[in-house]
């Protein structure tokens, strides 16, 4: 499933767009899609694959040209340098390896937000909304991000035990 939504423009107006302009547009997409993906994982890799399987309205070959685009404006590379390993790639601007976060509530009513074990920030429980309402979005993004991997997983499964029923099925008519 597609988690980055595109929007659609008529013909008309992308006949409009010069060739090189929807190649970097496209090239956007695929880093954000690529940023997400890393920042899932370790924060700085992502594969060719986990960018298709998020992206898969676009061809491969067009997913490849982005990936250049990127590469030759130096916002990606290839993991491992000159030893690189095919189909993986890292990000130039990357985040850290994720961190503990928590939300403790004091005896006062004052919360205390930890990143780490270096990081804590004592906040109102007005402060503590404010925050929580410019996060609220990413937590839903990922919150469904992850329904949707399971939902894939799952339709993955039964899409694969359906094709072992249905060659299970040709080999008994074959057999009759």
């Amino acid at each position: 499933m597609n988690e980055v939504e595109t929007p659609t423009r008529p013909a008309t107006e992308l006949a409009l767009i010069p060739p090189q302009d929807r190649m970097e547009r496209l090239a956007d997409r695929v880093l954000a899609v690529a940023k997400v993906i890393a920042a899932q994982g370790d924060g700085r890799t992502f594969t060719v694959d986990a960018i298709y399987d998020q992206m898969q309205d676009i061809s491969r070959q067009r997913l490849k040209d982005a990936l250049k685009t990127l590469k030759d404006a130096r916002r990606i590379h290839a993991f491992g340098g000159s030893k690189c390993v095919r189909g993986i790639y890292e990000l130039e601007e990357s985040f850290p390896a994720a961190r503990g976060v928590s939300l403790s509530t004091l005896a006062d009513g004052w919360r205390l937000i930890e990143v780490g074990d270096t990081a804590a920030l004592a906040v109102t429980p007005q402060e503590a909304a404010v925050i929580g309402s410019y996060l609220a979005g990413d937590a839903v993004r990922i919150s469904l991000t992850e329904k949707m991997r399971m939902f894939q997983m799952e339709l993955d499964e039964v899409r694969h035990e359906n094709a072992n029923l249905k060659q299970s099925m040709r080999q008994l008519k074959a057999g009759t």
